[in-house]
């Protein structure tokens, strides 16, 4: 794993960890998501502490290979993923107690800045509420009017709230 440092320019090897997934957070923190839930580390990556999510009986043989999904809001207290085909919206305060459990999936989402919205493809959840809108209509190419590519989703969440 690499950092890179727009400010300076630095290109600096850092320490790798065997994981699902790394999340640099705002306040300078790494979480990195490991077989059972959690870890946390400072940036110069000594452990602060680990939080216990899911047993790892729940991680299915093909998720070792490719992991599973995952996302970690960037103040980290909020984080949302898909085990066993269900998807738990959780605070991280409190992960027991799920504020969301839906067998709906999400592709390629981000929390919004507060945590109240998740925001993915062209579409964004009240987290509250649990209810969805759409954030635009798509441009129609060609004769094509039913959507948008799969993968497209709004990243500038900072604008959207």
């Amino acid at each position: 794993m690499m950092e890179y440092f727009v400010e300076t320019g630095e290109l600096k090897t850092s320490k790798s960890f065997k994981s699902f997934g790394h999340y640099i957070l705002k306040d300078g923190r790494f979480a990195v998501v490991r077989e059972d839930g959690v870890y946390y580390y400072t940036p110069d990556r000594r452990f602060i502490k680990s939080i216990k999510i899911w047993d790892p009986s729940m991680i299915e043989e093909h998720q070792y290979d490719m992991g599973f999904y995952h996302r970690m809001s960037w103040d980290g207290r909020f984080m949302v993923y898909r085990l066993k085909q269900i998807t738990k919206f959780i605070r991280l305060d409190d992960p027991k107690a799920p504020t969301w459990v839906t067998k709906e999936r999400f592709k390629a989402g981000n929390f919004g800045s507060e945590g109240r919205f998740f925001y993915y493809s062209i579409r964004r959840v009240d987290l509250k509420t649990k209810k969805e809108i759409r954030l635009f209509e798509p441009p129609c190419f060609g004769r094509d009017c039913g959507g948008v590519p799969t993968n497209t989703t709004v990243y500038n969440l900072g604008a959207a709230e």
